[in-house]
């Protein structure tokens, strides 16, 4: 039995295209990602700071504004309002989602019986 050794290259094709695509998604994130980083570091700064062309990238955080926002503007009333419809609204669409086809195939639930009347 001979063992041949096979000499294996660098496929520029495939590498180039790999190059690319990482750079496209590089990009890709960092647009995304930065208009969510604006809105949260603005969060941290000064009022003035917020308005201030160009942006400074290192600054001094405040919690100032979400000071007034618990204390002041009933941010946690509204906030459980909120809570309250969306876990509501939730809970209502998942009880009334009930299976349209029961395991031997007979069609049951809210949505087979208001296909049975529409045929009517």
């Amino acid at each position: 039995m001979s063992t041949a050794i096979v000499k294996q290259g660098v496929n520029w094709k495939r590498t180039g295209s790999r190059a690319l695509r990482t750079v496209l998604v590089l990009v890709f994130l960092l647009v995304m990602i930065t208009p969510v980083y604006i809105v949260v570091s603005n969060s941290f700064r000064e009022t003035l700071a917020i308005k201030q062309m160009p942006p400074q990238l290192i600054f001094k955080p405040t919690f100032v504004h979400f000071q007034r926002l618990i204390q002041k503007d009933n941010f946690l009333r509204y906030f459980l309002n909120s809570t309250i419809i969306a876990g509501s609204v939730t809970v209502a669409t998942i009880g009334l989602d009930q299976p349209t086809v029961d395991f031997e195939g007979n069609a049951v639930g809210l949505r087979a019986e208001a296909v049975r009347i529409q045929a009517r």
